[in-house]
């Protein structure tokens, strides 16, 4: 008869962990470590780059590991565990086409999927005065599920969780202090590359991660607008 001590309990990595700079390589709908051997960190239930406006919801999910020792030699058993639903939300629902202003509610925002997760809904906002400056903020949100056709809010007074610049060839990340935190990458090829550049908690990261993908959501759909006007005009 075997003991406890010949079968150790299954354990899982530690909730608040923290991730070493590193930089995530977005493939298909897999989020990778651009690392000799990539690791899957998270993954995608849509491919977000090849994704229009149609689409309303994409589930990302956090890959988690279970190690198990049933025998002399551990197991490692990946699972994905759904964490957030990306939201890109451009037209107000049954508002006749009325666009969404990105200022009160957001074009893009995260659903919170599950309480351990360090921050719940969030959303990208474009400046009210100046839509077009290229600095946004990422803020706490409030859902409107039956009110106010169903958009969701920034919470008032709120600080920003992060600030997004952008410029011609991607965007920085600041936290609340101003400190840049994670930079978007975009090359030639298409390849979409987001590095981290200091160590943060693992709930930071999936916020960022998150955010970014539907950042890459938005841009492929305002690319292929783009590109159908030019066709319509030619």
């Amino acid at each position: 008869m075997s003991s406890n001590a010949d079968n150790p309990p299954a354990y899982n990595e530690p909730p608040n962990t923290t991730l070493e700079p590193t930089t995530f390589l977005l493939s298909e709908t897999n989020i990778l470590t651009e690392t000799p051997n990539p690791t899957p960190l998270y993954t995608l239930s849509r491919a977000v780059a090849r994704l229009t406006k149609a689409t309303k919801e994409v589930e990302f999910s956090r890959i988690e590991h279970t190690v198990t020792s049933p025998s002399d030699e551990p197991q490692d058993k990946p699972r994905a565990r759904h964490i957030y639903n990306l939201k890109y939300m451009v037209e107000v629902p049954g508002g006749l086409g009325a666009k969404v202003n990105g200022s009160t509610s957001p074009v893009l925002f995260l659903h919170s999927m599950s309480r351990r997760n360090l921050y719940s809904h969030v959303g990208i906002r474009r400046s009210r005065l100046h839509p077009y400056k290229k600095e946004m903020q990422v803020l706490p949100i409030e859902l409107s599920e039956g009110e106010n056709w169903g958009l969701p809010k920034f919470k008032k007074d709120a600080k920003p969780i992060f600030t997004i610049r952008t410029g011609d060839e991607g965007a920085e990340w600041m936290d609340g202090n101003g400190r840049v935190v994670a930079v978007e990458e975009r090359s030639e090829e298409k390849e979409y590359r987001f590095v981290m550049m200091v160590e943060l908690e693992r709930g930071i990261v999936d916020v960022l991660v998150a955010l970014w993908c539907a950042r890459v959501w938005q841009g492929a759909d305002e690319g292929r607008e783009k590109v159908g006007e030019g066709i319509d005009e030619g």
